[in-house]
Protein backbone atom coordinates (compact mmCIF):
# COMPACT_ATOMS: atom_id res chain seq x y z
CA UNK A 1 0.00 0.00 0.00
CA UNK A 2 2.68 2.44 1.12
CA UNK A 3 4.73 1.64 -2.19
CA UNK A 4 1.96 2.40 -4.03
CA UNK A 5 0.99 6.02 -2.42
CA UNK A 6 4.80 7.25 -2.48
CA UNK A 7 4.73 6.62 -6.10
CA UNK A 8 2.04 8.57 -6.66
CA UNK A 9 2.16 12.35 -6.93
CA UNK A 10 1.15 14.31 -3.64
CA UNK A 11 -2.40 16.04 -5.59
CA UNK A 12 -3.14 12.31 -7.43
CA UNK A 13 -6.36 10.88 -6.03
CA UNK A 14 -6.23 7.14 -5.31
CA UNK A 15 -9.22 4.13 -4.57
CA UNK A 16 -7.67 1.08 -1.62
CA UNK A 17 -9.58 -2.24 -1.93
CA UNK A 18 -8.28 -4.05 1.47
CA UNK A 19 -6.51 -7.12 -0.06
CA UNK A 20 -3.88 -7.75 3.10
CA UNK A 21 -3.83 -9.36 5.96
CA UNK A 22 -3.31 -6.69 8.36
CA UNK A 23 -5.46 -4.03 6.38
CA UNK A 24 -5.61 -1.63 9.44
CA UNK A 25 -5.42 1.16 7.23
CA UNK A 26 -9.36 -0.16 5.73
CA UNK A 27 -9.93 -0.01 9.53
CA UNK A 28 -8.70 3.46 10.05
CA UNK A 29 -10.94 4.19 6.46
CA UNK A 30 -14.15 2.58 8.03
CA UNK A 31 -13.91 0.47 4.37
CA UNK A 32 -15.59 -2.96 4.91
CA UNK A 33 -13.39 -5.96 5.44
CA UNK A 34 -15.92 -8.31 4.29
CA UNK A 35 -17.20 -7.61 0.77
CA UNK A 36 -14.73 -6.29 -1.95
CA UNK A 37 -17.21 -6.39 -4.94
CA UNK A 38 -19.38 -3.86 -2.59
CA UNK A 39 -16.36 -1.87 -1.91
CA UNK A 40 -14.83 -1.38 -5.56
CA UNK A 41 -18.71 -0.60 -6.57
CA UNK A 42 -18.85 2.33 -3.61
CA UNK A 43 -15.43 3.69 -5.55
CA UNK A 44 -17.06 4.43 -8.82
CA UNK A 45 -20.09 6.56 -6.84
CA UNK A 46 -17.95 8.28 -4.31
CA UNK A 47 -16.63 11.99 -3.78
CA UNK A 48 -12.91 12.53 -3.04
CA UNK A 49 -12.16 13.15 0.54
CA UNK A 50 -8.95 14.50 1.97
CA UNK A 51 -6.63 12.41 4.50
CA UNK A 52 -3.72 12.72 6.31
CA UNK A 53 -0.58 10.66 6.05
CA UNK A 54 2.38 10.11 7.80
CA UNK A 55 4.96 12.24 6.60
CA UNK A 56 9.06 11.44 7.43
CA UNK A 57 12.55 12.55 7.17
CA UNK A 58 15.55 11.79 8.06
CA UNK A 59 19.30 11.49 6.78
CA UNK A 60 18.97 8.29 5.43
CA UNK A 61 14.90 7.71 5.41
CA UNK A 62 11.79 9.82 3.91
CA UNK A 63 8.79 8.95 2.41
CA UNK A 64 5.04 8.56 3.23
CA UNK A 65 2.94 6.07 5.51
CA UNK A 66 -0.31 4.96 5.52
CA UNK A 67 -0.33 3.29 8.79
CA UNK A 68 1.93 3.40 11.73
CA UNK A 69 6.08 4.36 11.80
CA UNK A 70 7.60 1.96 14.55
CA UNK A 71 10.87 1.92 16.31
CA UNK A 72 11.58 -0.77 18.70
CA UNK A 73 9.56 -4.05 19.81
CA UNK A 74 7.12 -4.00 16.53
CA UNK A 75 10.32 -3.27 14.23
CA UNK A 76 12.24 -6.36 15.86
CA UNK A 77 9.37 -8.49 15.86
CA UNK A 78 8.90 -8.14 11.76
CA UNK A 79 12.86 -8.37 11.66
CA UNK A 80 13.43 -11.56 13.46
CA UNK A 81 10.24 -13.18 12.00
CA UNK A 82 11.84 -12.18 8.20
CA UNK A 83 15.04 -13.56 9.27
CA UNK A 84 13.80 -16.82 10.83
CA UNK A 85 15.16 -20.43 8.98
CA UNK A 86 11.33 -21.60 10.01
CA UNK A 87 9.47 -19.21 8.43
CA UNK A 88 9.49 -20.01 4.88
CA UNK A 89 8.37 -23.67 5.96
CA UNK A 90 5.71 -22.33 8.19
CA UNK A 91 4.24 -20.35 5.19
CA UNK A 92 4.09 -23.09 3.04
CA UNK A 93 2.21 -24.99 5.90
CA UNK A 94 -0.33 -21.43 6.28
CA UNK A 95 1.20 -21.82 9.62
CA UNK A 96 3.19 -18.23 9.00
CA UNK A 97 1.78 -16.77 12.45
CA UNK A 98 3.24 -18.89 14.44
CA UNK A 99 6.82 -17.42 13.49
CA UNK A 100 5.60 -14.47 14.34
CA UNK A 101 4.52 -15.73 18.02
CA UNK A 102 7.83 -17.24 18.07
CA UNK A 103 9.59 -13.95 17.37
CA UNK A 104 7.35 -12.20 19.43
CA UNK A 105 8.00 -14.08 22.34
CA UNK A 106 11.69 -13.89 21.59
CA UNK A 107 11.98 -10.47 21.25
CA UNK A 108 9.57 -9.55 24.42
CA UNK A 109 12.07 -11.48 26.84
CA UNK A 110 15.82 -9.90 25.35
CA UNK A 111 14.94 -7.00 23.38
CA UNK A 112 16.82 -4.16 25.51
CA UNK A 113 15.61 -0.94 25.75
CA UNK A 114 16.84 2.25 24.46
CA UNK A 115 16.74 6.18 24.39
CA UNK A 116 14.44 8.44 22.25
CA UNK A 117 13.87 12.10 22.69
CA UNK A 118 10.94 13.72 21.05
CA UNK A 119 9.81 16.49 20.94
CA UNK A 120 12.46 17.81 23.60
CA UNK A 121 10.67 15.03 25.95
CA UNK A 122 13.25 12.23 26.50
CA UNK A 123 12.08 8.28 27.01
CA UNK A 124 15.05 6.58 29.14
CA UNK A 125 13.50 3.27 28.77
CA UNK A 126 11.80 2.94 25.64
CA UNK A 127 10.61 -0.96 24.52
CA UNK A 128 7.80 0.13 22.16
CA UNK A 129 7.25 3.41 20.13
CA UNK A 130 4.80 3.91 17.58
CA UNK A 131 3.55 7.05 15.66
CA UNK A 132 0.53 6.46 13.52
CA UNK A 133 -2.79 8.77 12.18
CA UNK A 134 -5.48 6.20 12.57
CA UNK A 135 -5.83 3.81 15.57
CA UNK A 136 -5.09 0.40 14.41
CA UNK A 137 -2.02 -1.44 15.04
CA UNK A 138 -1.17 -5.64 14.03
CA UNK A 139 -4.04 -6.10 12.36
CA UNK A 140 -7.02 -4.19 14.58
CA UNK A 141 -5.17 -3.59 17.84
CA UNK A 142 -6.32 0.01 19.12
CA UNK A 143 -3.16 1.06 20.10
CA UNK A 144 -4.16 4.78 19.62
CA UNK A 145 -7.82 4.85 19.92
CA UNK A 146 -8.96 8.32 19.47
CA UNK A 147 -6.09 8.71 15.79
CA UNK A 148 -8.00 9.96 12.75
CA UNK A 149 -7.34 10.34 9.06
CA UNK A 150 -9.46 13.22 8.97
CA UNK A 151 -6.99 15.39 10.67
CA UNK A 152 -3.64 16.22 11.23
CA UNK A 153 -2.97 15.35 14.60
CA UNK A 154 -0.16 12.42 14.80
CA UNK A 155 -0.55 10.28 17.94
CA UNK A 156 2.53 9.06 19.64
CA UNK A 157 2.12 6.24 21.94
CA UNK A 158 5.22 4.99 23.90
CA UNK A 159 5.88 2.21 26.41
CA UNK A 160 8.19 1.69 28.97
CA UNK A 161 10.56 -1.32 29.24
CA UNK A 162 9.27 -3.09 32.76
CA UNK A 163 9.06 -5.98 34.57
CA UNK A 164 7.97 -9.25 32.24
CA UNK A 165 5.17 -9.82 34.55
CA UNK A 166 3.79 -6.32 34.19
CA UNK A 167 4.02 -6.28 30.55
CA UNK A 168 2.16 -9.32 29.59
CA UNK A 169 -0.74 -7.73 32.06
CA UNK A 170 -0.62 -4.96 29.99
CA UNK A 171 -1.51 -6.69 26.82
CA UNK A 172 -4.97 -7.56 27.52
CA UNK A 173 -5.49 -3.57 28.50
CA UNK A 174 -4.04 -2.73 24.35
CA UNK A 175 -6.65 -5.37 23.21
CA UNK A 176 -9.58 -3.55 24.99
CA UNK A 177 -7.62 -0.17 24.42
CA UNK A 178 -7.34 1.00 28.25
CA UNK A 179 -3.48 0.93 28.01
CA UNK A 180 -3.55 5.01 27.56
CA UNK A 181 -3.92 5.36 31.60
CA UNK A 182 -1.22 2.92 32.17
CA UNK A 183 1.82 4.50 34.37
CA UNK A 184 4.54 2.76 31.88
CA UNK A 185 2.47 3.73 28.62
CA UNK A 186 2.38 7.51 27.14
CA UNK A 187 0.65 9.27 24.72
CA UNK A 188 1.20 12.24 22.74
CA UNK A 189 -0.86 14.46 20.30
CA UNK A 190 0.58 17.15 18.01
CA UNK A 191 0.94 18.03 14.36
CA UNK A 192 4.25 17.42 13.85
CA UNK A 193 7.26 15.40 16.11
CA UNK A 194 11.09 15.45 15.85
CA UNK A 195 13.03 12.86 17.43
CA UNK A 196 16.75 11.50 17.80
CA UNK A 197 17.64 7.82 19.33
CA UNK A 198 20.11 7.06 21.08
CA UNK A 199 21.39 3.63 19.39
CA UNK A 200 20.68 2.08 16.26
CA UNK A 201 17.65 0.66 15.88
CA UNK A 202 15.28 -1.28 13.48
CA UNK A 203 11.92 0.47 12.33
CA UNK A 204 9.33 -0.58 10.50
CA UNK A 205 7.09 1.52 7.98
CA UNK A 206 4.29 -0.33 7.29
CA UNK A 207 5.57 -3.46 7.80
CA UNK A 208 8.77 -3.03 5.95
CA UNK A 209 11.97 -2.78 8.23
CA UNK A 210 14.83 -0.21 7.86
CA UNK A 211 17.57 1.03 9.85
CA UNK A 212 17.58 4.44 11.98
CA UNK A 213 21.04 5.14 12.70
CA UNK A 214 21.42 6.79 16.56
CA UNK A 215 21.77 10.92 16.59
CA UNK A 216 19.79 11.02 13.42
CA UNK A 217 17.26 13.74 13.71
CA UNK A 218 13.68 12.30 12.37
CA UNK A 219 11.03 14.75 11.20
CA UNK A 220 7.40 13.34 11.14
CA UNK A 221 4.56 15.71 9.84
CA UNK A 222 2.14 14.74 7.67
CA UNK A 223 0.84 15.16 4.18
CA UNK A 224 -2.75 15.34 2.26
CA UNK A 225 -3.77 13.05 -0.04
CA UNK A 226 -6.30 12.62 -1.45
CA UNK A 227 -8.75 9.34 -1.65
CA UNK A 228 -12.44 8.19 -3.19
CA UNK A 229 -13.93 5.72 -1.07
Amino acid sequence: MSLSVNALPADQAFSYIPAGSGNDFARGLDVSLQDTIETFDNIHKSTPQTIYVLKYESESLSGVATNNFGIGLDAAIVEAANQSLAKGLLNTLKLGQLAYLASTLKIILFKKPFQVTVNDVTFAKTFLFTLTKHPFFGGGVPLAPDANLMNADIHLVEVDRFHLLGIFALIPKVLKAKHLAHKHVHHMVDQAFELEIDSDQPVQIDGEVHQLKAHQILRITTEKRTILK
